[in-house]
């Protein structure tokens, strides 16, 4: 399942070890989803409105365990967007993009990032 999810396809959390030294290992339940509004002003002019999370849950009865032993291990993350684009040509568009992304640690400890983005398109 986390090779579906973006901000989990790098860690390989489909299985976790117990850490309770019965070398089994846990199963991990996790979701994410996203929602996005999109709005046409003219022809050649629209806005989108995104929201997204992920969120990563400890297996049941060892997180005192993983709080000590993983404290990076991932918790949640958010991300937001809002763009505009203008199509100022049939084959042209410009747009410009507002990014905002948080991420939370199973210790609480979070970070957040902004992001400006432009972009120019030319169809050929």
């Amino acid at each position: 399942m986390a090779t579906y999810i973006q901000d989990l396809s790098l860690f390989n959390y489909e299985l976790l070890p117990s850490f309770t030294g019965d070398k089994k290992v846990n199963t991990v339940w996790m979701y994410g989803g996203y929602m996005a509004l999109q709005q046409f002003w003219t022809k050649k002019v629209h806005s989108t409105v995104v929201y997204g999370i992920t969120r990563l849950e400890t297996p049941k009865g060892d997180k005192a365990i993983y709080e000590q032993r993983v404290p990076w291990y991932y918790k949640y993350g958010q991300y937001a967007a809002i763009n505009t684009f203008w199509n100022f040509y049939d084959f042209a568009q410009v747009g410009i993009e507002y990014v905002w992304g948080e991420k939370c640690n199973l210790n609480d400890a979070k970070g957040h990032a902004n992001r400006i983005n432009l972009l120019l398109q030319y169809d050929f």
